[in-house]
């Protein structure tokens, strides 16, 4: 187990330093990309994974805002206007150790914060494990969805068509086929991989990526260090709106992030803003592993990524909650994990980023072929394992075109419910039932 977590936390953390840099992947596309890779390995081993796979794709995204100006997620977008804005004036560097440390106090900070509340944890699920809270806590997801969204139509029917879709095939409540039309395909339903392709990576492939040019040598200099710890009020500051914004569902990390930046400004509304930078930045980290506990605790994810890892969970029929945890002992791996990340993840994202950034630049050309190819040869990968390669590249080239035509969309709520419609239908189908 503990040689599991190990490795796995560094894979995930190779993985997530690779979709940090390159514009616009995320963690949802990263775990597309290694998703053959993903269903071969134990509960730990995909928990660890992710945990690396999150912290770094954090630090080094951080990387490509400042010195590119271009954001890997929305939740980058703070980073990009002042850390762009920064670097423009020749402080790329000092935003970039003020970014790193940031981060780093973050996620300890928050992590003691988790460990502290250990001793109420069984307590607090056990009531939680009721399914009319998680009813409550998924029908909250879908809400904040909708009201974030700037088409409330469009979020709402790209919601539905993703749960009719997910229905189809065999459907375990009623013990029949939903939509199948006696297909021998679609009685298997229509499989994840393909479908999020089409959606997130599709488009993606017809975005046009800006590289900037080859940077100066960056040195480890006393004067960053300093003025980092003359502003760390903001990097605690952050921390704490990050660990209560990482519950929102659905845009814990987007919100913690803009709130902390906005929070920042209105202290010190200076431009560029270095104080707001590293607010938002420890506001992301303390974020993303606050999220990590209602899918750790109650097996219920409250972001696209987590979603798709729960996929990945239920496709191997592991049942992830609190019991789980205590009983293996997972505690423990998943507080090492965390530390290690955050460990590499300052070392790669600092005294490194000036290689990292060169590296991005130097393959520019290419690295949309590469993405096209590691994706062509998960897609055969995943297709082998049922012989269904037709079906498999007809949903790719169906879905693709639907990706390309609601681009202007956030179709985050699509897949959402899509990963989960069957969570939803049991939880939602549990709970009336219990009311009835």
């Amino acid at each position: 187990m503990v040689e599991s977590a190990l490795i796995n936390t560094l894979l995930g953390c190779a993985a997530g330093t690779i979709a940090g840099l390159l514009p616009g992947t995320g963690l949802l596309v990263a775990l597309v990309c290694v998703y053959p890779f993903l269903i071969s390995l134990d509960l730990i081993g995909i928990l660890c994974f992710y945990i690396g796979l999150a912290n770094l794709a954090q630090f080094t995204g951080s990387v490509t805002a400042i010195y590119f100006g271009v954001p890997g997620e929305t939740n980058s977008v703070p980073c990009v206007i002042e850390g762009h804005a920064l670097s423009k004036q020749g402080k790329g560097h000092t935003a970039i150790v003020g970014t790193s440390l940031a981060s780093v106090i973050a996620g300890v900070f928050t992590l003691l914060l988790l460990i502290s509340f250990f001793p109420f944890y069984n307590d607090i699920f056990q009531v939680l494990y009721q399914t009319k809270y998680q009813a409550v806590i998924l029908t909250f997801a879908l809400c904040i969805f909708l009201i974030s969204s700037k088409n409330k139509l469009a979020t709402i029917v790209l919601m539905i068509s993703a749960y009719v879709l997910g229905k189809v095939g065999y459907n375990e409540f009623t013990g029949t086929y939903f939509l199948a039309f006696d297909s021998v395909d679609l009685k298997t339903g229509i499989p994840i991989f393909p479908v999020i392709i089409g959606i997130l990576v599709v488009p993606y492939l017809f975005k046009k990526i800006t590289f900037g040019q080859n940077i100066q040598s960056n040195i480890i200099n006393i004067d960053a260090i300093k003025t980092f710890f003359k502003n760390i009020r903001y990097s605690f500051l952050g921390t704490v709106i990050g660990f209560f914004c990482g519950l929102v569902p659905a845009v814990s990390t987007v919100l913690a992030t803009n709130m902390a930046h906005k929070v920042a400004k209105y202290f010190d509304n200076q431009q560029p803003n270095y104080k707001a930078l590293i607010s938002a930045e420890a506001s992301n980290n303390s974020a993303i592993l606050v999220t990590l506990v209602p899918l750790i605790l109650l097996g219920i994810p409250i972001t696209g990524s987590e979603a798709m890892l729960l996929s990945i969970m239920d496709r191997n029929l592991f049942d992830l909650n609190w019991s789980t945890v205590i009983e293996n002992g997972y505690q423990y791996m998943i507080i090492i994990s965390v530390l290690v990340s955050i460990s590499l993840g300052v070392i790669i994202s600092w005294p490194m980023s000036k290689h990292l950034h060169n590296m991005l630049t130097y393959t520019r050309k290419y690295f949309k072929l590469m993405v096209i190819t590691l994706l062509s040869v998960s897609m055969m990968y995943i297709a082998h394992e049922s012989g269904q390669y037709v079906y498999y590249f007809a949903c790719l080239i169906v879905f693709g075109c639907i990706g390309y035509l609601i681009r202007k969309f956030d179709a985050l709520p699509f897949i959402f419910v899509f990963l989960l419609q069957n969570k939803l239908e049991s939880v939602f189908i549990l709970s009336y039932n219990l009311i009835v």
